[in-house]
């Protein structure tokens, strides 16, 4: 999994737990890690906390520092849709590997599902198809399967607004995995 990748699902993860929250961004990115995404779909049903939220912003600030111009996250602790695969698309592989590198305390504080093992990511890309599964059959019938351990959800795609999205979440969301814990 390459720094980019993990990047990239980060944005991923940040605009589907937008989408989930009820706010009108939704993402499709084309490369994404598994680790990343299952984040998106728990903070869906309950957000980032408070210490996640604050290392977003302190991840902001350390690749600022690196030279990638990262903005800081909203209150919530999200960025608007390809807010972060627009910024991070600017800047080559080498870049985005050194800014990983030197802001990696941050990035596993922001997103806890980096620390995961292949096993746990793996239990956790089930646990998402079964809950893209349930949102289906609760009257979400466009609801994405994972794929490559992510959810995607394109702009027009999905209203997370309607309520039939919002009943589904609340049906569903005992399938949403916990937190990932580092370590």
């Amino acid at each position: 999994m390459s720094a980019r990748q993990v990047m990239l699902g980060t944005a991923a993860a940040l605009a589907l737990a937008a989408a989930g929250c009820g706010s009108s961004s939704s993402t499709s990115t084309s490369a994404a890690t598994s680790a990343a995404t299952p984040t998106a779909a728990a903070q869906g049903a309950r957000g980032p906390s408070p210490a996640q939220i604050q290392a977003r912003v302190d991840l902001a600030k350390c690749a600022r520092a690196h030279g990638i111009n990262l903005p800081d996250p909203g209150a919530n602790g999200t960025y608007q849709a390809g807010t972060l695969a627009n910024v991070l698309t600017q800047y080559g592989q080498t870049k985005v590997n050194e800014v990983e590198q030197a802001c990696r305390q941050y990035l596993v504080a922001a997103f806890p599902n980096l620390a995961l093992t292949p096993a746990q990511r793996e239990q956790r890309t089930q646990a998402l198809f079964r809950f893209a599964a349930c949102m289906r059959s609760h009257g979400v019938p466009g609801f994405p399967d994972p794929t490559a351990g992510r959810v995607g959800i394109k702009p027009g795609e999905i209203n997370p607004s309607s309520p039939a999205f919002k009943s589904a979440v609340t049906s569903c969301r005992s399938l949403v995995p916990p937190r990932a814990q580092p370590g």
